[in-house]
């Protein structure tokens, strides 16, 4: 008989080492807390528990509950991330759970495998994804009897929720809808980055008053601030926490009060000269903390990451990571960096490293860091840096050393994240007085610190009034409120409504956001007028492509230069040219193909390019490299084509455009096939 108490069991024999080892892995005391909940009372709304502790093991709660067969279980549970990840470690978790159940080690597991699996069918638990640059598995589709996890984006999965999946045809939509729709428990980590999309949900669900079989869960994560009702309030608390079990255990309390000495440093500059001399600063500091140490560098945008990288990566091993680069230069670099950056490294063997980034590695990136300097960000953002620092408390230094570094220029109008940014500065110097920077400073000196524990941390912050969070997190966008209109509108598929009910707005709030533009770099195009045949034999798939806002993208053909201001947040920077500008030289290209599919692709120029486009342009423009988006670049970029897997299956072309890429020195990219 499968009970409560044999989930210590089953997590180990998913998660933990091999039998003969000798070594186990239990789950934190939260974790079994919460599973001993949603037996008893069902989920709660919401999860908040600090960053480091394991908050992805509620897909084991939820596949052990299917088990169970208890009130609250659900055949798909769907975890949701709105922020592309550099790695997806929810899909690597689920992947392991999948595993253990299909090679069961001990009596829980087999034990589990056997309640999950249907008649005659050797899968207990099917594991895909869907988000940007991933090939979508549609094995869930097929057999929608088996028990699943689905990880993906707001965009994918809250598209195929309201009737409008992206990449979708008309006929299938009502089968995503319902799949997405019933049966599931919907999981949104870090919530705070997805308030519209959590509104949205819970508002459709309401409106839902008699279901046909047994209705969505909808549960909010965050290790930050908690978002969305509480609709459980009278019956029992609505949130999980940690408890005093977590703090008094072993591994969660080191965790808990891993040792992480925050230290404020302000830099002179102005309007002019930010962009230059913040860089220059924050690429000092690293190059002071970098021996022995694994550094991270986090700057607000794509410009501001690359300025960093390219002062350093002459001097020290160095990787840049961004939002801001085609999925298979991503796998490439993460190949090469992520075993010596992750949590699961050999810590007492780690050669010296400095990872410069953007915001992409604030949520899903299991990465553990001796050092850390980052440019200042509203109090959410740097709780989920600092989470990245000395993460398991394994750090060879005794502590992490974070640096916050901050402009003296910078004002209410900050472009990327408004007057949160200097409100979270102020707050913070009012708890520690910041140090000025010059070009000797010694980031290891530093005095004084501010603990920055993750118990510390909230300690601190559980201060805080309303208005006080308010203003430290920033203007959130309005969310319109779902009416049964609307749903009527998204059930009618086949064909859609014209005009149609947008349903963008609801998952992502009244924004500036505009759908990105997808960017392809094709080898030997030859004329333009010879293009569109030669994209139709391989058209582009997304491990190939770059999202990129339209005027970054408009602003890089015409040559008027990189947009400073472009974050990896969201698609709203500059306004774009909408004419043909005087730059004093002529584009890169004066024509690029809109690729819309098969027979459908036409010639336009640069400033035409419109939001939510496929762009194909020759590879010997330059403009990206094997780090990502590099505008100023003019190297030949690497045709990636033959690198993405179309259908699941790999295709390789054959003829004088390939061998003519390679005697053209592209090959020097660690993806090219000689390599």
């Amino acid at each position: 008989m499968l009970t409560v108490e044999h989930f210590a069991d089953f997590f180990n024999e998913v998660h933990g080492g091999a039998a003969s080892s000798g070594s186990r892995r239990d789950p934190f005391p939260w974790q079994t807390a919460l599973l001993r909940r949603v037996v008893d009372d069902g989920w709660p709304d919401g999860i908040d528990v600090p960053t480091g502790l394991g908050k992805t093991s509620v897909l084991d709660v939820a596949v052990f509950a299917a088990a169970l067969g208890v009130r609250d279980a659900r055949r798909r549970v769907f975890y949701v991330v709105d922020r592309r990840l550099i790695v997806d470690e929810a899909y690597e978790h689920a992947r392991r759970i999948a595993a253990a159940l299909d090679q069961p080690t001990g009596g829980a597991t087999r034990t589990v495998a056997q309640r999950l699996r249907g008649e005659d069918d050797e899968v207990a638990l099917d594991v895909t994804r869907m988000r940007g640059g991933v090939t979508w598995e549609r094995t869930w589709l097929e057999r929608p009897d088996r028990y699943a996890i689905v990880t993906g984006t707001v965009d994918q999965i809250g598209s195929r929720l309201l009737f409008r999946g992206y990449g979708v045809s008309d006929r299938a939509r009502p089968i995503d809808a319902a799949l997405v729709g019933t049966d599931s428990v919907i999981v949104i980590d870090e919530a705070h980055l997805a308030q519209a999309f959590v509104t949205t949900t819970q508002a459709t669900f309401d409106l839902d008053g008699s279901p046909i079989t047994r209705p969505p869960i909808v549960v909010t994560m965050s290790a930050t601030t908690t978002v969305g009702r509480e609709r459980n309030a009278g019956r029992s608390p609505a949130m999980h926490r940690i408890s005093d079990d977590d703090e008094r255990h072993q591994i969660a309390g080191e965790r808990l009060t891993a040792g992480k000495r925050l230290h404020l440093v302000e830099v002179k500059t102005t309007k002019k000269t930010e962009d230059t001399v913040l860089p220059a600063a924050m690429a000092a500091l690293a190059d002071r903390l970098a021996p022995d140490r694994v550094v991270g560098v986090v700057t607000n945008t794509v410009a501001r990451a690359r300025s960093v990288f390219e002062l350093l990566r002459d001097q020290h091993d160095a990787v840049l990571l961004t939002g801001r680069s085609r999925p298979v230069d991503r796998d490439c670099l993460l190949a090469t960096y992520y075993p010596h950056i992750s949590v699961d490294r050999d810590h007492s063997h780690q050669r010296p490293l400095i990872v410069v980034a953007t915001q992409t590695v604030e949520v899903g990136a299991n990465i553990d860091l001796d050092a850390l300097i980052t440019e200042s960000a509203p109090l959410a953002s740097l709780v989920q840096r600092l989470g990245r620092l000395n993460r398991v408390a394994h750090s060879g230094h005794g502590h992490g050393t974070a640096v916050v570094v901050h402009g003296s220029a910078t004002g209410q109008e900050d472009p990327v994240y408004g007057p949160a940014r200097l409100a979270t500065w102020q707050w913070l110097s009012n708890k520690i007085d910041p140090a000025r920077y010059t070009p000797r400073l010694d980031p290891t000196q530093l005095a004084p610190w501010l603990d920055a524990s993750p118990a510390a941390l909230r300690r601190l912050t559980a201060r805080l009034t309303a208005d006080e969070q308010a203003a430290l997190r920033g203007p959130t966008p309005y969310i319109p409120v779902v009416k049964r209109r609307h749903l009527d509108t998204w059930a009618r598929t086949a064909p859609a409504p014209v005009p149609d009910q947008p349903i963008e707005l609801f998952l992502h709030g009244v924004t500036d956001d505009q759908p990105p533009v997808a960017v392809v770099w094709r080898h030997g195009l030859g004329p333009a007028h010879q293009w569109t045949d030669l994209v139709d034999e391989m058209p582009p798939v997304a491990e190939e492509t770059l999202d990129l806002p339209v005027a970054a993208v408009r602003r890089w053909l015409l040559g008027i230069g990189p947009d400073p201001t472009a974050s990896d947040l969201d698609n709203t920077a500059a306004t774009p040219p909408t004419t043909d500008v005087t730059t004093g030289q002529p584009p890169r290209i004066p024509r690029v193909l809109r690729y819309q599919g098969r027979g459908d692709a036409q010639l336009i120029a640069p400033w035409k390019v419109r939001p939510g486009d496929t762009i194909v342009v020759p590879a010997d423009v330059g403009g990206c490299d094997e780090y990502g988006w590099h505008p100023t670049s003019t190297a030949p970029v690497l045709d990636a084509a033959d690198l993405a897997l179309r259908r699941g299956r790999p295709v390789l072309r054959i003829g004088p455009p390939w061998s003519t890429q390679l005697d053209d020195g592209v090959s020097t990219s660690p993806l090219s096939p000689n390599n």
